[in-house]
Parts: C-alpha cells; sequence; structure tokens
C-alpha cells in the first residue's frame, strides 16, 4: 500500500541563496530516480535537463531498491489509474500552431489560467509560440479524439 505524500510550499521569497536551477536539478534527480520510463515526461517539459550534470544517484537507486519499492507504473496502474498519460493515449502531441499569421507562428495556449488539478474550466487563448515546447501550448489529441492538456478537455463555447 503507498504511502507517500509529496508537498511543498511557496514562499514570496527566497531566504538563502538558490544556486543555479536547483528546483530543476533536483527535479531531474527524481524523475531519474522515481519515475523509471515515465521520466521521459518530465523532460517533455524540461529539454534543456536532458544530459546535464545532477550528480551521482548511486545512494538514492540503493534506497529504491533496499526499501523494495514499486514502479512508477505500478503506482499509476493501482494508485491512479484514471491518470492520462499524454504520449499514450494520444494520437498526436505537441503544440497547434496557426501559420497563416502574417509569417509568424502563433499557438494554442493556456495563457497560466490552468490550474491543473483543480480541474476549473478556463478559456484558451493565443499566444507566439514559444521556442521551448513548455505545459502552456503542450496539448493532445487523444484516442477518443479529444483536444486536451494532462488534465482537462477542450470544448467549444459558442458566443452567438
Amino acid at each position: 500500500h503507498p504511502c507517500s505524500h509529496v508537498g511543498h510550499i511557496f514562499r514570496t521569497f527566497h531566504p538563502y541563496f538558490i544556486p543555479e536551477d536547483s528546483h530543476g536539478i533536483n527535479t531531474a534527480r527524481m524523475a531519474e530516480v522515481w519515475m523509471d520510463d515515465l521520466k521521459r515526461l518530465y523532460y517533455i517539459h524540461r529539454p534543456d535537463l536532458v544530459g546535464k550534470d545532477i550528480g551521482d544517484l548511486t545512494q538514492r537507486f540503493a534506497i529504491k531498491d533496499r526499501l523494495k519499492c514499486k514502479s512508477f507504473r505500478w503506482f499509476l496502474d493501482h494508485v491512479y489509474p484514471q491518470k492520462y498519460i499524454m504520449d499514450e493515449q494520444a494520437v498526436a502531441w505537441g503544440r497547434v500552431r496557426n501559420l497563416a499569421n502574417n509569417g509568424k507562428e502563433v499557438c494554442i495556449d493556456h495563457l497560466h489560467r490552468d490550474r491543473a488539478a483543480w480541474l476549473t474550466s478556463y478559456t484558451l487563448g493565443q499566444y507566439p509560440c514559444q521556442q521551448v515546447l513548455r505545459d502552456s501550448q503542450y496539448f493532445t489529441i487523444s484516442e477518443k479524439g479529444e483536444l486536451r492538456n494532462e488534465y482537462m478537455c477542450g470544448s467549444v463555447v459558442s458566443t452567438v
């Protein structure tokens, strides 16, 4: 029976010095140790960390082995089976872009309105396509034909 709980309280300031992208490096370490083959989902959003030196993980893997921890896939299959896996349950994924805007690429974007797990509906917008694909512009066409992100499906609402 899984008993892990993860949480974080964000402050509006840092009372101490934080080295260059320590959050990215620490989350990459977490992905490498705990997410198994699904770490690819982390790196979709942080391609800048692929191959980056994130330190020696030998002790972390040893702890995982010693405690006989179950895989992340087991967690998804048994604890969170309703979790939508964007690159497994989709026929297409990536950006939705419009190239007919005077040569400027404009993408569908959630404009930071997405409240993720709260499942609160919001209106999508358009924004210049970002150089690096981030979650605000990452969408899929699900096997059911839905335009969706990790948490919610899109729908067309008529304003007429």
